[in-house]
């Protein structure tokens, strides 16, 4: 079972989650099933390897825990810009007079995102 690392039940726990919600946590995060329909057609069930059941009434409190380090680590690191996060969105805003400065600071804002992500296993190596 290949999960986002940020799901290790030790970001849970650090979070106070522990006893037998985390099981039910860990429980239900492991025995995920998926199929696809395209068109009339459906295919068979495959137990999914990483990722959050879409629809889920658990998955948006579990993306939100594990980015929750995620605005401020590009505050610290980049200070020029303000990042604000709503639900799965997540705007990063700097001003400045001049368009080189500006492009350098979003460019470095995206590279801490990305590195995070690929860290974080969210992002397929390109």
């Amino acid at each position: 079972m290949r999960r986002p690392a940020t799901l290790h039940p030790k970001k849970l726990l650090h979070m106070k989650v522990s006893g037998h919600l985390l099981k039910w946590i860990s429980d239900t995060l492991s025995q995920c099933f998926s199929n696809i329909k395209y068109g009339n057609s459906r295919s068979g069930n495959g137990q999914t390897r990483q990722g959050l059941p879409q629809g889920s009434v658990l998955s948006p409190v579990l993306f939100n825990i594990m980015i929750n380090d995620l605005l401020s680590l590009v505050n610290n690191a980049v200070p020029e810009i303000n990042s604000l996060l709503y639900a799965d969105d997540l705007v990063l805003l700097t001003t400045g007079s001049g368009i080189p400065k500006l492009e350098s600071t979003r460019n470095l804002a995206l590279l801490i995102l990305a590195n995070w992500s690929l860290g974080k296993r969210l992002l397929g190596k390109t």
